[in-house]
């Protein structure tokens, strides 16, 4: 059977859309720029991560920086 954190019976599975946890009462969501409603979410911290995947996934890899050694060296 399907229960839920209170014990009562659970109509459907709803989870974290990033993490994949079970939602168990409504969960939290926002709302973009374009005024779609986004979610569920089961943690504020879920929210924030999944705001910022389109800036990570953009993001230049890792920039080389010039070691001050080979400088010393030559």
């Amino acid at each position: 059977m399907k229960y839920s954190a209170n014990g009562l019976y659970v109509e459907e599975y709803r989870k974290c859309i990033n993490c994949g946890e079970l939602v168990y009462d409504e969960g939290l969501f926002f709302t973009d720029e374009d005024g779609t409603r986004i979610g569920p979410f089961s943690s504020a911290w879920d929210m924030e991560w999944y705001k910022g995947r389109e800036a990570r996934q953009n993001a230049k890899g890792p920039v080389l920086i010039k070691d001050w050694r080979s400088e010393t060296q030559s």
